[in-house]
């Protein structure tokens, strides 16, 4: 296998940040501070990427990163999405879920599930999981902290 190794993405755009030459910051270092890896190629794999990088040959030298964050910049977030980036899912606890614009209640968290995450969400004092799948996402309203999705019928009746 190599260097390489599987990444959990927090962003929708990791098809976008994954290519390669990027930088990659190792969990909250400082990039000066040369704890950094170069991106060689990177694949999707499920819900996981398969990454390659530069600075480490063989698969034993990728068991330190278990658990480590990798991160992009902010300057380079701008940069490559013109935009600051699409919430992960950890950034929409405490938001509000729409469902065709009927407020559900306020996400209250979330599981890393195989085939996508699933965000909980308070609705008529039980907690209902819901899939964050994007085909789902209407829209992201950071400013008012709201999530507008089309929900499969029954889905909160489950």
């Amino acid at each position: 296998m190599g260097g390489r190794f599987l990444v959990e993405p927090e962003t929708f755009a990791a098809g976008t940040l994954l290519t390669p030459g990027r930088i990659l910051t190792l969990g909250d270092s400082d990039p000066d501070s040369g704890a950094t890896l170069t991106v060689v190629n990177a694949a999707p794999h499920g819900t996981r990427w398969l990454v390659s990088v530069k600075e480490l040959a063989h698969r034993d030298a990728t068991e330190n990163l278990r658990g480590v964050a990798l991160r992009v910049s902010e300057q380079e977030l701008l940069q490559v999405l013109g935009a600051p980036p699409a919430p992960g899912p950890a950034d929409l606890v405490g938001w509000s879920l729409f469902d065709g614009g009927r407020q559900i209640g306020p996400i209250t968290g979330y599981y890393r599930q195989p085939a996508a995450p699933v965000l909980a969400v308070n609705y008529n004092d039980r907690e209902r999981l819901v899939p964050l799948q994007p085909e789902l996402i209407d829209r992201l309203d950071a400013g008012a902290r709201e999530i507008h999705m089309t929900l499969p019928e029954g889905l909160l009746e489950i």
